[in-house]
């Protein structure tokens, strides 16, 4: 499930890559260790006139791509202001145990080092194969939804400026979405700005407007992007993130942005023991650290975004892919189901030198 906390004005779960001038990938030939000019960016924003519209448009995201099988390199933007190869010098100082293309960047400077190492490692996790697949079957299910809504939009216009909108966090819909108009996703009550629909969600973002056709969310923002580990939900936030997407077909869509590599490990410390079939494993811990460790040790930039070269690595850049489909403005608040309590780790559900007798596995 995605979560989009307050801490943001959103500029976009940078949604789409049309029209975006990029430098050409390499680095100087005189210094192998330098990274070449910028790269991929948002496209910027038009000059005109605001919007005079005030129709409310609402769009749920209709699948997520994690950027399995080297797609990683066209999710995302260049967010550290250079194009990098293996070895940079010039962004940050590596951990420790830090893949030797930790500074590689994806194609026109992408920085993506969630979907590079992150993803392939969380995969290694026991009973977490498809966790990508996993994420849109409960879209998909009507599990759970994000919605956007943008107020402004105009059909058929190329550029737009003075777009606002807001993010609500969908709870589950109690049908098969049929992704159009007749899907009216109830909302997270509590992330609304009066325990409302028409209070507002909590999350707005501002700024926004439409270039050659791509909607950009404006300014970048804090959001907190929750997957689902083999059915327990696992929060990524993510800093400076911009949101795009392109306006007519909602496809094309991006999330980029920098997580805390520390505050993702510990995520994982939290998540991992809670997964069904593995919450009664005694020997499960060490599996875990492995993981934590192969993740810490890959920050690929600094949380703020600005290179530099005399301090360690302490974020981890992200790019995620999505398409959004149109469907019902939202009516309704209610609160989420509560969290289930811990596992019963005795009797019918106890272990076996290590092993779950009874959770959910054959």
């Amino acid at each position: 499930m995605m979560k989009l906390r307050t801490a943001v004005v959103l500029g976009g779960v940078g949604l789409s890559v049309l029209g975006v001038a990029v430098a050409q990938q390499g680095c100087s030939s005189d210094d192998p260790g330098a990274s070449a000019g910028a790269g991929k960016t948002p496209p910027k924003r038009p000059d005109g006139p605001a919007t005079t519209s005030t129709d409310n448009r609402t769009y749920a995201i209709a699948e997520l791509k994690l950027g399995l099988n080297n797609d990683w390199k066209k999710y995302g933007y260049d967010l550290d202001g250079k194009v990098s190869v293996s070895g940079a010098k010039d962004v940050c100082k590596p951990r420790a145990g830090a893949d030797k293309k930790v500074h590689a960047d994806g194609d026109s400077g992408i920085d993506n080092a969630f979907g590079q190492f992150i993803v392939p490692t969380l995969t290694s996790i026991p009973n977490v194969t498809d966790l990508e697949g996993t994420v849109n079957d409960a879209f998909k299910q009507g599990s759970f939804g994000v919605l956007f809504q943008v107020k402004g939009l105009v059909d058929g216009a190329p550029n737009a400026t003075g777009l606002s909108g807001q993010i609500f966090n969908a709870l589950k819909l109690g049908k098969t979405p049929a992704f159009d108009k007749t899907d009216v996703w109830p909302v997270n009550k509590q992330l609304l700005s009066g325990g409302t629909v028409d209070s507002g969600s909590k999350i707005k973002f501002s700024n926004s407007y439409i270039s050659a056709g791509t909607f950009v969310s404006g300014d970048p923002s804090t959001v907190t992007l929750s997957l689902s580990l083999a059915g327990v939900s696992i929060d990524l936030d993510i800093n400076n993130a911009i949101i795009t997407f392109d306006a007519k077909t909602g496809t094309s869509g991006i999330i980029a942005g920098i997580l805390d590599a520390n505050k993702l490990g510990d995520q994982i410390k939290k998540v991992v023991p809670k997964i069904p079939q593995l919450a009664c494993n005694t020997s499960i811990e060490g599996t875990v650290q492995s993981v934590v460790d192969t993740i810490t040790s890959n920050a690929d930039i600094m949380i703020g975004g600005k290179p530099n070269a005399s301090a360690e690595c302490d974020g981890i850049s992200i790019g995620v892919g999505f398409t959004v489909k149109e469907v019902a403005n939202p009516t309704t608040a209610v609160d989420p189901d509560p969290a289930g309590g811990p596992p019963n780790c005795s009797g019918d559900g106890g272990t076996d030198s290590g092993n779950p007798q009874d959770a959910g596995t054959d």
